[in-house]
């Protein structure tokens, strides 16, 4: 079965295939035996029937001289002797199994996973999602800060991975990993000490030539504006970088296409009423890129006020910190910036506005990235408190957009009476799963909001 227009694996069971019933019942015999060595063997459950699994395939190449090596789900209950594990879902697995005192490759798929995109995303060859520029490659450092001296010699190295479900062509392949595979191989061969991305830079046009000359594909670079929203003295500033040599920045505030007529920047500036930014950088008197930077800046009730969460925020997307919900920022399609995520799990947020407020509208911003298992919320749920204890439904908004609809960031808003009030709750409902005919499906979806906007 396959949802909507999700173009990946698909599966067909025809019922007049006599095949078909051959196939599906050695399956179900399989898992049936499974179920049987888990009784046999007195497991707990999968995960130890798949500790059991390895341990054993373990100890059979030990013994034929050989060592096991596998993505780090080879963790989950409990490591095969002398394995070697390839920590790809964050650096988690590889800081735990570098303290077991096993062998680690570090291939996190941020920032080393080289089928997301480099730039853009706008303009850009299609890609799996998620953003890993060349600086942010550059950047990287294998050995993490948590491991002590004595575990660091358990980190072998890194590696890049490219998957190609959407990479159709050798051309491509080639756009995907140029010169991205250069900034990683300076990182695993060079002391970080040694490390430096302007000296890095001033090196790739030679290294651009020698592809030119090969017929090689690659990309120029990363056009992009990185936009970086602070909080200093109680005010919002926004400081506008790029990782391009010797590149001018030029942007607007009303939402316009930034010329070189617009405001150059120099310095990082204040934000004082809603606005929405577009950003571009200028080479050689030139526009570049496919479209411009932007960021949405919202003023309202609750910016800079205190939230707590009653399901704690994943580690790996805590956007800016405890109080991205109320930074006046909206999150952008960038996945790894400004959005909180939740997996598996509810969103229950609730802001003290530390003063009783006249409010007559709530409303909170959530993303859908299908590819990346990220799904907007059933229904958000809106509530009001004087004393933080006992709370009033204000509305309940449900979700419109279709489960498989590739991409789209939703306010979820709710509109009453003016009422007063010091607290606001807000719960936004988990899918729970990702739907049937998506590569995840059964598995649990994530939730990603930003930003409670209380007037």
């Amino acid at each position: 079965m396959t949802g909507g227009n999700y173009t990946g694996m698909s599966s067909n069971y025809c019922a007049g295939n006599e095949e078909v019933f051959s196939f599906l019942t050695n399956v179900l015999d399989e898992v049936l035996e499974c179920q049987a060595r888990i009784k046999d063997e007195h497991l707990k459950d999968e995960n130890e029937l798949q500790s059991y699994f390895i341990t054993r395939m373990g100890k059979y190449l030990i013994g034929k001289k050989r060592k096991m090596i596998g993505w780090d789900e080879i963790l989950e209950g409990g490591l095969a002797p002398e394995a070697t594990v390839m920590s790809w879902r964050g650096e988690a697995g590889g800081i735990e199994a570098a303290k077991m005192k096993h062998d680690v490759i570090m291939t996190p798929g941020n920032p080393v996973y080289f089928d997301t995109y480099q730039a853009g995303p706008a303009g850009e060859p299609v890609a799996i999602g998620g953003f890993n520029t060349l600086k942010k490659v550059y950047d990287y450092e294998p050995i993490p800060k948590e491991l002590n001296k004595d575990d660091e010699k358990y980190v072998l190295g890194a590696q890049a991975n490219v998957w190609t479900e959407f990479i159709t062509t050798t051309e491509h392949l080639e756009y995907m990993v140029l010169p991205r595979m250069l900034a990683l191989a300076e990182v695993v061969w060079s002391p970080k000490e040694n490390k430096d991305f302007v000296d890095f830079s001033k090196r790739l046009p030679y290294h651009f030539r020698g592809f030119e000359q090969k017929g090689f594909h690659y990309s120029p670079g990363n056009y992009t504006v990185v936009i970086k929203p602070f909080s200093q003295n109680g005010k919002l500033l926004v400081d506008l970088s790029s990782e391009m040599l010797n590149a001018g920045i030029y942007y607007t505030l009303d939402g316009s296409e930034p010329t070189l007529e617009s405001n150059k920047y120099s310095s990082p500036f204040p934000i004082n009423s809603s606005a929405l930014l577009k950003a571009s950088i200028v080479l050689n008197g030139k526009v570049m890129g496919y479209k411009p930077a932007e960021q949405s800046f919202v003023m309202h009730k609750a910016v800079g006020k205190d939230v707590k969460y009653a399901n704690p925020v994943n580690r790996y997307y805590l956007a800016d910190g405890p109080n991205s919900l109320t930074d006046g920022v909206k999150g952008t399609s960038a996945v790894g910036k400004y959005w909180h995520g939740f997996n598996g799990t509810d969103l229950v947020a609730t802001i003290d506005l530390g003063t009783d407020q006249r409010i007559k509208t709530v409303s909170l911003g959530c993303l859908q990235n299908y590819n990346d298992w990220i799904f907007l919320p059933q229904q958000v749920k809106f509530e009001m408190s004087i004393d933080g204890v006992n709370y009033t439904e204000l509305a309940i908004v449900n979700n419109t957009i279709p489960v498989d609809q590739k991409f789209s960031i939703k306010d979820f808003k709710a509109e009453f009476p003016e009422r007063k009030a010091r607290f606001v709750r807000v719960t936004a409902k988990n899918l729970g799963v990702c739907p049937p005919g998506h590569s995840g499906a059964g598995k649990p979806a994530w939730l990603f909001a930003d930003e409670i906007v209380v007037n």
